[in-house]
């Protein structure tokens, strides 16, 4: 009987060791078949390798170059002839090597990327969509090729403190036209600004007389030239509209590159744009909206806490106002317009 209590023992052992080796071997098996079924992870994504059918760049851009010229400057902000041009100048340093691993983007491809992000301000990832560009190569070729409110960005900015010490050069305070009192150049600004004797903002709205409403005016009338230049850049790049996602030196060199576009198409075609500036009826002096204004407006300035405004600056305030309302400062026209 012992003899049988012992060999029931073995079999017992030996059953639950072959049951444990066929856990794992069947273990094994599913991991097997789960490593076949898992699909092969690739360099890049099938559908951007067929780029030169189907690319924005190699197609659309071709189609319009050839067949429609205005929906081409309408796409790039520009005509192709000088997107030609522009291509031959910068082409030497933004190509790049071929690797043994892929071939390097064409220059023409990088330049019209990098234009159509600042006409449309378009996320890096949509972009990818449209040329068939990696986003992560696209978030690196724009900034090579190309929050607080910004009255708090003023206030910690150099041009500021080049202001605030008298190191930016500014000419020398000079009367006004037919007076004899050295006034201070000074910044045209809104409210959103503290007052300097530098920078100049309106009278608050409350309880204003005529003399202030009509500094305002004035003042309003002169900021307007400014409206304008930002208002016409925001509206040929519209990345400018928007929050920035990129680092703050990035966006200094999409900025910058933004302006320099502007101004070359303001010196090559000079008449294209008068139609997106305000305008002025010679008669009534009522202004003319321009067709800039008719489009998304540029986020409006908060107001910075605090009041800071220094009675140097109040007192040139006042100053100027008085002389907006004496006839040899006034324009015939200004009380009309209040």
């Amino acid at each position: 009987m012992e003899a049988n209590r012992n060999i029931l023992v073995l079999l017992e052992e030996e059953l639950l060791i072959n049951a444990a080796i066929a856990a794992v071997l069947v273990a094994r098996s599913q991991r097997r078949g789960r490593m076949k079924k898992r699909k092969r992870r690739f360099w890049t994504r099938p559908w951007l390798m067929r780029r030169s059918l189907h690319g924005q760049y190699e197609a659309l851009m071709s189609e319009m170059a050839m067949e429609d010229h205005t929906g081409f400057r309408n796409f790039q902000r520009i005509d192709p002839e000088l997107f030609q041009e522009m291509l031959v100048r910068v082409s030497p340093r933004i190509r790049k090597q071929d690797t043994r691993m892929r071939r390097a983007l064409d220059p023409g491809l990088r330049l019209a990327i990098t234009l159509r992000y600042l006409a449309t301000g378009d996320s890096y990832k949509s972009l990818e969509y449209g040329f068939r560009v990696a986003n992560n190569s696209i978030s690196k070729l724009v900034p090579e090729i190309g929050a607080p409110d910004d009255g708090g960005v003023f206030q910690d900015c150099t041009l500021r403190d080049a202001l605030e010490k008298g190191k930016l050069g500014l000419p020398e305070p000079a009367p006004l036209p037919n007076d004899d009192q050295p006034v201070p150049y000074s910044i045209v600004a809104d409210d959103a600004f503290q007052m300097r004797s530098w920078l100049m903002k309106p009278y608050p709205h409350r309880q204003m007389t005529r003399q202030q409403r009509i500094f305002n005016y004035r003042l309003s009338r002169a900021r307007r030239v400014v409206e304008n230049a930002f208002g016409i850049l925001a509206h040929r790049f519209r990345c400018t509209l928007g929050t920035f996602e990129q680092d703050p030196k990035t966006v200094e060199s999409i900025v910058l590159a933004c302006c320099v576009l502007h101004n070359l198409l303001r010196s090559r075609y000079p008449t294209v744009a008068n139609d997106l500036m305000d305008g002025e009826d010679p008669d009534t002096h009522e202004v003319i909206p321009g067709r800039w204004r008719k489009q998304e407006a540029l986020t409006a300035l908060e107001y910075l806490k605090g009041n800071n405004t220094t009675k140097a600056a109040k007192g040139q305030r006042d100053y100027l106002c008085s002389y907006y309302n004496n006839p040899v400062g006034s324009i015939s026209w200004q009380n009309n317009m209040i």
